[in-house]
């Protein structure tokens, strides 16, 4: 299985870390042995002597808060991805990377947030009828395939989650036959506000539908984003059941980063 660009990331900070390590030891016994008086005492002293004052500033430097060291690592990166994404250049994020879904990922360039050539994405949308938004993708070829589709397939499937489930693997396994190299990367449906299902009850199935799709996904070894924890009262339209712009961007910069496309920047 390939290795992620969070993956990467991580084993790079750890890298780092030992390297700094070892630069500031290397530096310290440097600095040491500078200073240290040429006496005929010390040059006489017994090799165990010796190796008792080496591993006295060893244990020294190997006492060093990785921990901290790496938590200020982390910060600044923290830093830049916000700055990154505070920036909006959303599509110098998103340059090797398309987004498939319903009304609610057209959103992301009616806001004039990502180009249109970036996103397949029509309202009305669902797994039963996305065969011109897979034929795009399969035209520009992206590297990283972003699919948020469920909120109309919870209206045709209701309660039957699973053959919700069996529709989007057929809908992944053409895109993988398609474009092997991909990554394909799932994304968790928008929940809409309790006060819409009573006139839209099959919405209340929404949870268990982005339960079920994370067991796919573990299950076909794809990555999956749960967004579901940046859904707050402030991010809705009037109707309840869409999110505005702001919101948008947020998810945008969320799925970015757990994609590890803010990594590659």
């Amino acid at each position: 299985m390939r290795v992620n660009a969070k993956t990467r990331n991580s084993a790079l900070k750890r890298y780092l870390v030992i390297i700094l390590i070892l630069l500031m030891f290397i530096v310290a016994i440097s600095v040491r042995i500078s200073i240290i008086p040429k006496s005929n005492n010390i040059i006489k002293g017994s090799t165990d002597d010796k190796v008792k004052i080496g591993l006295k500033y060893l244990t020294a430097y190997s006492e060093i808060d990785v921990a901290a060291i790496e938590k200020k690592v982390e910060e600044v990166e923290r830093k830049r991805k916000s700055e990154l994404i505070e920036k909006g250049d959303m599509n110098a994020i998103f340059a090797s990377a398309m987004i498939m879904g319903d009304s609610h990922m057209e959103g992301v360039s009616t806001y004039g947030l990502l180009d249109a050539s970036r996103v397949a994405a029509v309202k009305g949308r669902s797994l039963a009828n996305c065969s011109e938004d897979i034929q795009k993708v399969i035209n520009m070829s992206p590297s990283v395939i972003f699919m948020n589709y469920g909120m109309n397939d919870a209206m045709n499937y209701g309660s039957n989650v699973d053959s919700f489930i069996n529709k989007y693997k057929s809908v992944i396994t053409s895109l993988q036959e398609a474009l092997p190299s991909s990554k394909i990367v799932i994304c968790s449906i928008f929940p809409a506000k309790s006060d819409v299902f009573g006139r839209k009850p099959a919405l209340a199935n929404i949870p268990k539908y982005n339960q079920e799709l994370e067991k796919m996904c573990k299950d076909m070894k794809l990555t999956f984003i749960d967004t579901t924890s940046l859904m707050t009262d402030e991010v809705y339209e009037p109707d309840h059941i869409h999110t505005n712009a702001a919101f948008h961007k947020t998810w945008l910069g969320y799925v970015a980063d757990e994609a590890g496309l803010l990594d590659l920047q």
